[in-house]
């Protein structure tokens, strides 16, 4: 016997839109682990290599259901945070993640995202404590 198909419905699932070609983004603010948090088409978009209130172009490097992960591409107007980074192999090993922002706003951001995580575990913090600092280079947090 023949299946019947109302014409009013379409066939099978709907196709999902894909994001081709770059990107232009306001970043609005950061993910837990600083990457810069846009939205594009109803979509989330994780930037690797963005800083807040900067405008960059961005290309995809995988597309999801509700969110993309991009890296920077190009940055279009610059935030007052970023500065050089001091390593020559930043961006080629992946040892260190925020060498293009300053140190004083890593400590923030990174406050900041400790607030927002304990938030969501309805924990309230009164107020920091002054955080602790060491030199910004000569320092070792791994051994291979």
């Amino acid at each position: 016997m023949k299946k019947r198909f109302n014409s009013k419905f379409p066939k099978g699932p709907a196709k999902k839109a894909t994001v081709t070609g770059p990107m232009e983004l306001e970043i609005q603010g950061y993910t837990h682990d600083l990457k810069g948090v846009s939205r594009y088409q109803s979509k989330a978009v994780f930037v690797e290599g963005a800083l807040l209130g900067e405008k960059v172009v961005a290309k995809v490097e995988r597309e999801q259901g509700r969110f993309i992960t991009a890296t920077v591409d190009k940055i279009i107007q610059t935030s007052e945070q970023r500065v050089d980074a001091q390593c020559p192999y930043y961006g080629q090993c992946g040892g260190c993640n925020l060498w293009h922002m300053q140190a004083e706003q890593q400590i923030d951001a990174k406050q900041q995202v400790l607030a927002d995580q304990l938030g969501r575990q309805n924990v309230q913090t009164e107020q920091w404590l002054p955080a602790l600092k060491g030199p910004l280079t000569a320092y070792r947090r791994r051994a291979r």
